[in-house]
């Protein structure tokens, strides 16, 4: 039976498929599901790029939390969430509730996904109203960060419905690009680093971010790919200058040099 917004349920798996009209074809399927006093919604949509899945929290006063997976994303989450299943890690636990204690706890695990500009953080987090997993999506670009956080009782139901949409919907799209080398990123004295193969109608270039979190600070330069070599051996060089003029030999050098330039 149709429902108003076009949509028909499908009462095997509780996916809801999209009419032929509805929303111009942009949805695909949708399932919600309750856990506690949220409820989540998995919206497959699809457009010129591509087929992703939108995911959205809403509480009982309306407030809303929402962030985007690439199809590829939703099958690194979905490892992810294996593997913390079978470490043991989403057994549900009674709480300690021992006077005096504190289990106010933080991160208890983490991963990271990288997707094109995108970094996806996934955390199983603990505070003092128990164990949670929190999903944050970050733009690089932008420096929007949007999260969605589940209860640690809703991870097996959350991580079921992301097997079903992408066991019956993500065949070709979910295949990794091999056309350019993968992201890389390191964190140091608070700032993150991103470094990002791309390739525009120019060609192939490496994009290097600056990220200062604190604060927002971003900071970007983009290189062709023939300029790395020479970008590398400068960074090789100057490591190599700094280390001399570290050792005591290299400063009283350096102190002679700069003698000899002021007579």
């Amino acid at each position: 039976m149709s429902s108003s917004s076009g949509s028909v349920k499908d009462n095997k798996n509780g996916v809801v498929r999209a009419d032929a009209g509805g929303r111009q074809g942009e949805e695909i399927a949708s399932k919600s599901f309750m856990i506690q006093s949220k409820r989540f919604y998995l919206d497959l949509k699809q457009n010129n790029r591509g087929r992703f899945v939108k995911l959205a929290e809403v509480s009982l006063n309306g407030r809303k939390n929402r962030l985007f997976m690439t199809m590829l994303v939703c099958k690194n989450l979905k490892d992810i969430l294996d593997k913390l299943e079978k470490d043991g890690r989403t057994a549900v636990v009674p709480k300690d509730t021992t006077e005096g204690k504190d289990n106010t706890g933080g991160v208890i695990h983490t991963e990271t996904i990288i997707n094109d500009r995108r970094r996806y953080y996934i955390d199983l987090r603990e505070n003092h109203r128990g164990i949670f997993l929190r999903v944050t999506q970050f733009d690089i670009q932008t420096g929007n960060r949007n999260s969605v956080a589940l209860p640690l009782q809703g991870v097996g139901q959350f991580r079921d419905a992301l097997k079903e949409i992408i066991d019956e919907f993500g065949e070709g799209y979910i295949e990794e690009s091999t056309d350019l080398p993968p992201s890389h990123n390191f964190r140091t004295d608070g700032k993150n680093f991103f470094f990002d193969p791309g390739h525009n109608s120019r060609g192939d270039f490496l994009k290097i971010t600056e990220l200062k979190p604190s604060v927002g600070v971003r900071n970007t330069i983009a290189l062709s790919v023939g300029a790395i070599p020479q970008f590398t051996q400068i960074l090789n060089k100057l490591h190599q200058d700094f280390q001399t003029l570290r050792t005591p030999d290299g400063a009283e050098k350096a102190t002679k040099e700069l003698a000899k330039m002021e007579i």
